[in-house]
């Protein structure tokens, strides 16, 4: 484990000595897929579900760049929270993405929200009516910077550190969850 940390911190250091003007230019299209693992604390939730939790996730998204360094798209993540609600959700909506070219590596600054819904059978739940179920609603908000390294003229490697807050609803019930993450994954900018 420390020799991944270690790696973490000194192949940045080395690819930032490297002389080179790297940008974003307008007119390309973004690919990305991450994946994501997150540890949360719960500040208001059903009943006296109040610990922390894990979150894990994969996400893939699209864009394009509207100016130099500046990315819109629309992201679509897979969500699978370790609390009572076990079965996985699908989420997607919108993001923008600022790029801060230093040298040979792009400085990034990420926000989005997503928003998806789901019905989840209560047969599990003990005195719960046979064949009911219960719609939640979600909705996330993530803020997170990050670091892009470039592997060629079109692949980046991504690392990105922030917060990110997930509401669930219910007809009777409302939980925010507020993590705090890294997440990494691949970056693709490809001409038109």
């Amino acid at each position: 484990m420390k020799k991944i940390f270690w790696l973490m911190i000194w192949f940045p250091a080395l690819v930032w000595s490297q002389e080179g003007n790297t940008r974003v230019a307008k007119g390309k299209f973004y690919l990305n897929a991450s994946s994501l693992a997150q540890w949360s604390y719960i500040t208001s939730g059903f009943g006296d579900f109040s610990n922390g939790e894990s979150v894990y996730l994969l996400q893939a998204g699209g864009g394009y760049t509207v100016t130099d360094n500046w990315v819109a798209g629309l992201n679509v993540r897979l969500d699978h929270t370790d609390t009572w609600i076990s079965k996985p959700k699908w989420l997607v909506g919108p993001f923008v993405r600022y790029y801060i070219p230093y040298r040979r590596v792009l400085f990034f600054m990420h926000g989005g929200m997503s928003y998806g819904t789901q019905n989840l059978e209560l047969d599990y739940v003990v005195g719960a009516p046979a064949g009911s179920s219960i719609h939640i609603t979600y909705l996330n908000y993530e803020f997170m910077a990050g670091l892009a390294i470039p592997l060629n003229d079109y692949i980046h490697f991504d690392i990105m550190a922030g917060y990110d807050a997930l509401t669930y609803k219910t007809d009777r019930e409302h939980k925010i969850t507020e993590n705090w993450g890294m997440k990494w994954g691949f970056s693709v900018f490809l001409d038109k």
